[in-house]
């Protein structure tokens, strides 16, 4: 699904130093996820120096745990529908509805709100009162290379359900997002057949692969994966990319590794079968390395030209497996 907030990846990881016993208090109230289903409106003003003034609004439709319906109220009847394991997308200009399968990994900004910004400052600014709602108001503010990011978030209290009213984005004191929220409904029924594909207009279907959910962390990856995966050990190579990707009905982990210029990417599936060794094959340009360790499917692939890394990261992977043994050649399979 696509990205709402702009500039989210800079402030999502949930690190915080609170400088006051309310800040604690208030703060802890909006961690708690109490909501079920809600429904609510999000209008969205972004600044670009280079695009300028950007205006979006959406109307937004959540079920607990993994439905959600967004409408883009615009000229253009543009419609996103998670239902558990398919991604949906739909618009008045095309002529067939795109379906993926994916993994209802759901987010939106009334959650991601109250994510901190790493080794941040918070600060709590006061109160403000409109006609019988007061909005507490609190600023996350982090630097990170000479960079100030900060992060204004109105918040209030519904039924003891604390809630964002509106959220400014500003780098180096210049806004760059605004956003309010006006709620519909919280925690009232609705209709199921909202995330249904048969409640859009009658086309046919184009079946487009998966949509890949990303995930910060691989304690946020494993709520989706049925098996404990396996992490390099070596310090050489970084993990850049986390994803979950949904294949042939099965969850499959995808992590991305990068050395200098070498890329590697470790895919990961409950295993489905039984053998012992591993499988070293070419295809195009790239090799491929299958094996199966602790009930756990891996495969390894990269560009041949970088085989010698390759296996050495292989070597990072398992110790029940003598790669060095085949150092300098490959075999098909």
């Amino acid at each position: 699904m696509k990205k709402i907030i702009l500039l989210l990846s800079f402030i999502l990881i949930l690190v915080i130093a609170f400088e006051s016993d309310l800040d604690v208090e208030v703060l802890e109230k909006i961690n708690s996820n109490q909501i079920k289903s809600i429904v609510y409106i999000e209008k969205r003003v972004s600044f670009s120096e280079w695009d300028g003034k950007f205006e979006l609004q959406k109307k937004i439709y959540y079920s607990h745990p993994d439905k959600v319906r967004i409408e883009k109220l615009d000229d253009l009847h543009e419609v996103e529908i998670i239902n558990r394991y398919n991604y949906v997308y739909y618009n008045d200009r095309l002529d067939k509805i795109i379906v993926r399968q994916t993994i209802p990994k759901i987010e939106l900004d009334i959650f991601d709100a109250f994510s901190m910004p790493y080794d941040s400052k918070t600060e709590f600014q006061g109160y403000e009162t409109k006609g019988n709602i007061t909005y507490n108001i609190f600023s996350f503010i982090c630097n990170i290379d000479d960079t100030k990011y900060v992060k204004k978030i109105w918040t209030f209290e519904h039924e003891g359900i604390s809630l964002p009213y509106k959220i400014e984005y500003f780098i180096n004191n210049s806004i760059v997002s605004l956003s309010t929220f006006e709620y519909v409904s919280i925690n009232k029924p609705i209709d199921d057949n909202l995330f249904r594909v048969d409640s859009l207009p009658q086309k046919n279907f184009a079946y487009d692969g998966c949509e890949s959910a990303y995930f910060l962390n691989i304690e946020d990856a494993l709520k989706y994966i049925s098996f404990i995966p396996k992490i390099s050990i070596s310090g050489d190579y970084s993990l850049i990319k986390i994803e979950i990707i949904r294949i042939q009905e099965e969850n499959v982990l995808r992590l991305n590794y990068n050395k200098d210029d070498v890329n590697i990417i470790l895919n990961e599936k409950k295993a489905n079968k039984n053998f012992k060794g591993y499988t070293v094959k070419s295809e195009g340009e790239n090799i491929i390395i299958n094996f199966i360790e602790d009930g756990v499917e891996i495969e390894i692939s990269g560009k041949a030209e970088d085989y010698v890394d390759i296996m050495q990261f292989c070597s990072s992977i398992t110790q029940k497996i003598n790669f060095e043994a085949i150092d300098g050649e490959y075999y098909d399979e």
